[in-house]
């Protein structure tokens, strides 16, 4: 559940990064103001800083993306994309592609550059996603490992909730060992 959280914001962090890097439009002086139409009117308008629909030319990581299959030369499909790969800026470095097994069992993931992949949406909205690397190519590819958290560390002695005192009791809060 928290994978997918985290993932989901992930996407909506990508999704939003264009829009930071636009530089804003000068405002016009309210007496040369547009008037407001369909397209311009103050209730349809998003505030600055958000996105208010998806264009044509981006894509949703939980609709369009994750468990999207990717094909490869000679147009036959390579794997399935599991996970996105991000700096700390929200830049999409990688994609994370399941390889091999049966039904994602026994599969391997590898993670290929993002600018790699081919993204392409036709006029019916079928869309496809494509690479260069073969699924030979990728089944010799090395595994990709997630950074794991450290483990925790031991009980301190002595501590709350710590180890156990010599004679069998557990310390109690400011006490004596029980019996």
């Amino acid at each position: 559940m928290l994978k997918r959280s985290l993932m989901m914001t992930a996407a909506a962090v990508l999704l939003m990064a264009p829009a930071f890097a636009q530089t804003p439009t000068p405002t016009l002086p309210s007496a040369q103001a547009p008037a407001p139409t369909a397209t311009t009117g103050t209730a349809e308008q998003a505030k600055p800083g958000f996105i208010a629909e998806q264009g044509k030319e981006q894509w949703l990581a939980s609709k369009n993306l994750i468990g999207a299959k990717v094909g490869g030369p000679p147009n036959e499909t390579v794997g399935s994309i599991n996970d996105l790969l991000m700096d700390k800026n929200g830049t999409v470095l990688a994609a994370v592609i399941g390889v091999g097994g049966f039904l994602g069992i026994g599969a391997k993931n590898v993670a290929v550059p993002f600018k790699s992949l081919e993204m392409s949406r036709d006029s019916d909205a079928n869309e496809k996603i494509a690479m260069r690397f073969s699924k030979d190519e990728l089944t010799q590819a090395p595994d990709f490992k997630p950074l794991m958290p450290p483990p925790p560390k031991p009980p301190v002695a002595g501590a709350p909730g710590g180890m156990s005192q010599p004679g069998g009791g557990m310390a109690g809060p400011g006490g004596p060992p029980t019996r």
